[in-house]
């Protein structure tokens, strides 16, 4: 290889959801102007999410290099499709080496290619073409909050209220397209590491204190310090006046801002009152809150306006996004200023409404944590202290600490992701070295995959040799079987939402 490849994704257009699915996935890139030649040896991937001259698009594959078309593409995506079909969702194994082991809620109309599939890669001269047929900008626009299942054992299901959109599957779609594109190529994919150290995940647990009493509270607070969790506290402050000077003596469990009354209001003023005044409270208390989580896990963008006016650094809302990476959420189209930390919605608290025991409700977690290490996701777990059955958190506490992987308060989390976007690094490929072209923080990773369907995770040097390192085979997340129960009809579901309706309403 004369002249080495620079692994850098060009988008045709500022798109605030591609910008954050790149940001998430760790991939360079930026939005070359009308003069820039779409150089192959420049560009190793162009995301053509907008319109450009077809020629100028045909003339750089030719010379080797590779277009992933979206539904913005136009004709040449037009061109491609098989038929287009509305689809509510898609489920693990659905998408041809898309590896994404939880359901794909879309609930859009899908451009479908060969074999019905939403994804598919042709080669084009010297180059090649992959056609993405979900229309990305329009899923990260979904708002709505629906009651889901989440799939466990037995008759009942966990079910809660989350984010209608589920955007980390799509992510990992997009993420294979650029993998198998590069690897088209001949050249390695490369991105920055989503964990600290080289990690092969992370973990973090949320309490959100809802009415706890102290002896509740303080139950699990020593079994997070017995077991060197940091646990993030999210107070529901009102209930806990009395003695919330308490929570300014958690030592590294760290204190966030839940509400003050335990209530969504409509409008972002009343919301960010709501905040403030939860967080003016903690401040006297001795604490210092920097994130906020919004009652119910409701997220809308009022809500993110309220969150931004706070001045918080994070929030984190599952009626936003869940079991994803962290990103910014859009208002308005525009990427919030504080940064959403998602985590798995399922709690004890629905596991006992499903009927499940200690052993069922174990059994479930450990198949949320051995998923999401296999998938290279964070394990973001959470509990309030009113529901007890605190010796199933133990078990998952001590299975967590076998496994040992890093443990993250949520401050932590968020300021180690902040850090990660702000040293992405850019590298190129000559045939056998990967060589860092501009500034990185090499305490932060980065993973290189190969055609040959290993890869290697290591520190984000100025020169790396392929050709020594210890390369392990792709990792692949178990599928779940039986995904398609959680998204039949379920009475059940119907009714917790008109009985959780009841309670507000009487409250």
């Amino acid at each position: 290889m004369n002249t080495p490849v620079r692994i850098h994704a060009a988008l045709l257009r500022h798109d605030a959801a591609w910008i954050t699915l790149l940001q998430q996935t760790g991939v360079p890139w930026s939005v070359p102007d009308s003069d820039t030649a779409l150089d192959p040896m420049e560009f190793s991937v162009i995301i053509a999410n907008g319109t450009v001259r077809s020629a100028d698009l045909t003339a750089y594959m030719h010379g080797g290099g590779a277009v992933l078309y979206t539904t913005a593409s136009g004709i040449a995506i037009d061109q491609r499709c098989n038929r287009r079909l509305a689809v509510h969702a898609l489920f693990p194994g659905s998408v041809p080496n898309a590896r994404f082991h939880s359901v794909l809620d879309l609930h859009q109309r899908v451009m479908l290619f060969d074999e019905g599939t939403p994804a598919t890669v042709d080669p084009i001269g010297r180059g090649y073409a992959g056609y993405l047929g979900i229309d990305v900008t329009a899923l990260f626009a979904d708002r709505s909050i629906v009651r889901r299942d989440f799939l466990a054992d037995g008759e009942r299901l966990p079910n809660e209220r989350v984010a209608r959109a589920t955007k980390e599957p799509v992510r990992r779609i997009v993420h294979s397209l650029l993998e198998e594109l590069h690897h088209r190529r001949g050249v390695p994919f490369l991105h920055a590491w989503y964990f600290p150290g080289g990690a092969r995940s992370l973990f973090t647990f949320r309490v959100d204190s809802d009415r706890g009493t102290k002896e509740q509270v303080e139950e699990i607070r020593t079994l997070s310090d017995r077991y060197g969790v940091p646990a993030t506290w999210f107070l529901d402050v009102k209930s806990h006046e009395p003695w919330l000077r308490h929570f300014s003596e958690f030592g590294r469990q760290e204190t966030a801002v839940h509400c003050y009354e335990h209530e969504i209001f409509p409008g972002a003023a009343r919301n960010a009152a709501n905040f403030a005044r939860a967080a003016k409270a903690m401040r006297q208390a001795g604490m210092s809150p920097a994130g906020v989580t919004a009652p119910t896990g409701e997220w809308n963008e009022n809500i993110g306006r309220a969150v931004e006016q706070c001045g918080f650094t994070y929030s984190s809302e599952f009626g936003y996004d869940y079991d994803a990476l962290p990103s910014y959420p859009l208002i308005s189209g525009a990427p919030s200023a504080v940064l959403q930390l998602p985590i798995h919605p399922v709690c004890i608290g629905s596991m006992l409404r499903a009927r499940m025991d200690d052993d069922a409700m174990f059994r479930y977690y450990l198949g949320v944590i051995d998923r999401k290490v296999a998938a290279a996701e964070p394990v973001c777990l959470y509990h309030h202290p009113t529901h007890r059955h605190n010796g199933v958190i133990e078990r998952v506490f001590s299975y967590i600490q076998s496994l040992g992987l890093p443990m993250l308060s949520y401050r932590d989390y968020a300021g180690w992701w902040k850090a990660r976007l702000g040293s992405i690094p850019e590298y190129r490929w000559d045939g056998a070295n990967v060589l860092r072209t501009g500034p990185a923080d090499e305490q932060h990773h980065v993973r290189i995959s190969f055609p040959d369907g290993t890869e290697s995770v290591v520190p984000a040097s100025e020169s790396i040799d392929t050709r020594v390192l210890t390369r392990n085979p792709v990792r692949t997340p178990a599928m779940a079987s039986g995904a398609e129960r959680t998204r039949q009809f379920s009475l059940r579901r119907h009714l917790q939402d008109i009985l959780d309706w009841w309670i507000k309403a009487t409250a």
